[in-house]
């Protein structure tokens, strides 16, 4: 059994061995990715290779994002791919965890800390600085927060170390983004939003507007990507079910 034109199907007992080409590498030998599938029990043969077929297409597709990257995108842009895409397929949720941490605390940052000595240092690009568009709800949000800090201000005084922050921690310093995490977790636990993370958040927001018809461009600027390629292929999935409502809707005009 074969599938496309750089895959193949193997059929061992009742589970089905996949494999993809995805070319050569520098010493002109051949990548190959595989996995194996297993058809529900009690589907017949015809079914059985049915879903196989599909399994395999799918597959071979999440294989080929991974090798049709945008050369020219930023190393921020990668990762967040990297996490979004590649990392969920190929880890182990403990080691995604690990290495998104390791990329949190000592890369991600334009908090810089030099020998324990934390600033504020420029932006790497100038995409990096963008205007959004806030409803009421984040207004509120946001005075509310003006009040606190006022109030901390008073409270600590001399003490208090960064007044230009929004967000400062208790003692009005930096707040890196292990704080942050840890206060989503406590606000999260207990409740189905436990798994929740702050790269999730991101990628939510982003879905939420992509499902509501939000144009590719205007969600690219709203995240801060170089270009609406980086946007497309983060979010291929989610612009392939959108593709779907448009053509049902046109279906549904039509009758």
């Amino acid at each position: 059994m074969s599938f496309a034109d750089s895959g193949t199907i193997t059929k061992r007992g009742d589970t089905f061995r996949i494999k993809v080409s995805l070319g050569y590498d520098t010493e002109h030998k051949q990548i190959i990715k595989s996995t194996t599938f297993k058809p529900p029990q009690g589907v017949t043969p015809k079914k059985a290779e049915k879903l196989t077929q599909q399994f395999a297409y799918e597959f071979e597709s999440r294989c080929k994002d991974h090798t049709e990257l945008n050369e020219n995108m930023r190393f921020s842009e990668l990762a967040e791919w990297y996490f979004e895409n590649y990392a969920p397929e190929e880890l182990k949720p403990t080691t995604v965890l690990n290495y998104e941490s390791q990329y949190r605390n000592h890369i991600h940052y334009t908090l810089s800390c030099v020998d324990g000595e934390c600033y504020l240092d420029s932006p790497k690009t100038k995409g990096s600085i963008r205007m959004i568009a806030m409803n009421s709800t984040v207004e509120k949000c946001l005075r509310d927060q003006q009040t606190y800090v006022e109030q901390l201000k008073i409270a600590l005084g001399n003490k208090y170390a960064h007044p230009e922050m929004v967000f400062p921690s208790g003692l009005g310093n930096y707040r890196d983004r292990s704080s942050v995490y840890h206060s989503l977790k406590r606000m999260t636990k207990g409740t189905e939003f436990e798994d929740m993370t702050l790269h999730k958040l991101r990628h939510c927001n982003a879905t939420l507007l992509l499902n509501s018809g939000v144009d590719l461009k205007v969600v690219s600027e709203h995240l801060g990507h170089c270009d609406i390629g980086v946007t497309a292929n983060i979010y291929a999935d989610v612009l392939k079910s959108t593709k779907a409502k448009v053509a049902d809707l046109v279906a549904l005009k039509l009758t």
